[in-house]
């Protein structure tokens, strides 16, 4: 680095011309933010203290929107709140069921149960025939087919509760008790329907091992590559701004071969033509499998908790594949203070990193997905893509904190045989 370089200033005189220059604040979102990438690269090589540039950021953010016209950016950090204490987290009982029911204005396809400490939960995807709502559709005894009640082998009753979403072509979420049924119950009943469940032994691995040794400025150029990223809005901007950043501070020099292939990277992930260039793994696979409609349908029991990573204990419940992209549930102690905003880059890389890659070469990247809870406890999906391949036979979850990685080692059913 640099020894004349001063990071303050830097990050300061960037704040003044986007004060200047309100085209740089335009057409982007919250999560989108130039200063929050600059002050991001600067702390991730050490050039700057993380507390001094979040507070520069604040302090500008807040000028931004006291000027004429402008808005006041919300800190999507969210509102200051000690850290969260880890507590304990127990692997639920996960059966994949590929069950379906058929009430009369369509099917409920029930991918898996997790039957847990805190609650019992059913993974569906609910689709329509009839021209109705189904957040209006009856089930059996008058009640909201988002609103079933489940019966366990031992007479315990609780009405689950939908979260999730979706629209006039079905709802893809969870239905979730506020109690827990029978962990070793061998039927759910929803309604009038039972599900029968049998447990079907899928062994799966989790190890916590430490980040391999890399240059601080190269991690952060691929970790920020393959987080800012998001199945459906792409790449949220390009990466130039934390390049710039790194040759002022003299931690890339100008010529540096590494530019060059971060900006095809970042072409390619964001959609856009990489004029021939040959990008290296795993964005070419990630590239490769954009429009790939080939992903197995089905579910897999995973029920795994891993150790701490870098303080942060996960619990994986269970994988559904569709044909475009696969999620995993996934519960984390202390939660995860960026687990509403999946696709952001903040000024302290405190989220997990999703990744995945098969056991054929092929690579994945994730992001948090209908997430929600609090300091100490959160949960939600991590939505994957591009899809598992068909013939693949093993997957492995990989979570990237700071200074180590939980590596989650899934086997995966013959899927021809599946539902």
């Amino acid at each position: 680095m640099d020894p004349d370089f001063d990071a303050e200033l830097y990050l300061r005189l960037f704040e003044e011309r986007a004060l200047l220059d309100q085209r740089q604040w335009r057409g982007r979102a919250p999560w989108d933010q130039p200063a929050d990438e600059v002050a991001a690269a600067l702390v991730a090589v050490g050039a700057l203290d993380a507390d001094l540039a979040e507070e520069i950021v604040d302090q500008y953010a807040l000028a931004q929107g006291l000027r004429p016209g402008g808005r006041q950016m919300p800190r999507m950090r969210g509102f200051s709140q000690p850290p969260g204490k880890q507590v304990p987290l127990t692997a639920p009982r996960v059966v994949a069921t590929g069950w379906t029911l058929e009430p009369e204005w369509g099917n409920v396809r029930i991918h898996y149960v997790s039957l847990g400490d805190r609650n019992t939960a059913l993974a569906i995807t609910a689709t329509e025939s009839a021209g109705q709502s189904l957040m209006h559709s009856q089930g059996p005894g008058g009640m909201p087919i988002t609103q079933p009640q489940l019966t366990d082998d031992q007479g315990t009753t609780q009405i689950a509760h939908f979260s999730g979403g979706g629209g006039s072509g079905g709802y893809n979420g969870r239905l979730v008790t506020p109690l827990p049924l029978s962990k070793t119950t061998g039927w759910i009943e929803v309604g009038e329907s039972r599900i029968e469940l049998a447990d079907v032994e899928f062994p799966v691995r989790a190890l916590v091992e430490p980040l391999p040794s890399m240059d601080p400025a190269v991690r952060h150029i691929w970790r920020r590559l393959s987080t800012f990223h998001h199945r459906h809005f792409r790449s949220g901007s390009s990466i130039d701004l934390t390049l710039e950043a790194f040759v002022a501070a003299g931690v890339l020099a100008p010529d540096d071969p590494l530019i060059e292939e971060a900006l095809h990277v970042s072409l390619a992930m964001s959609g856009n033509p990489t004029s021939g260039a040959t990008i290296p793994e795993p964005w070419a696979s990630l590239v490769a499998g954009t429009h790939r409609f080939d992903g197995p349908t089905g579910a897999v029991a995973i029920s795994v908790v891993t150790a701490p990573v870098d303080g942060t204990v996960i619990c994986a419940e269970g994988l559904i594949s569709t044909p475009d992209s696969f999620q995993v549930s996934i519960v984390t102690s202390p939660g995860e203070l960026n687990g509403s905003h999946p696709f952001r880059t903040g000024v302290k890389n405190v989220a997990l990193a999703w990744s995945a890659e098969d056991d054929r070469g092929n690579h994945h990247v994730g992001s948090m997905n209908g997430w929600g809870g609090g300091p100490d406890l959160s949960e939600g999906s991590i939505e994957f893509w591009p899809p598992i391949h068909p013939q693949a036979r093993e997957l492995k979850l990989v979570a990237t904190a700071t200074t180590e990685r939980a590596v989650i080692t899934v086997p995966l059913p013959d899927w021809d045989t599946e539902e």
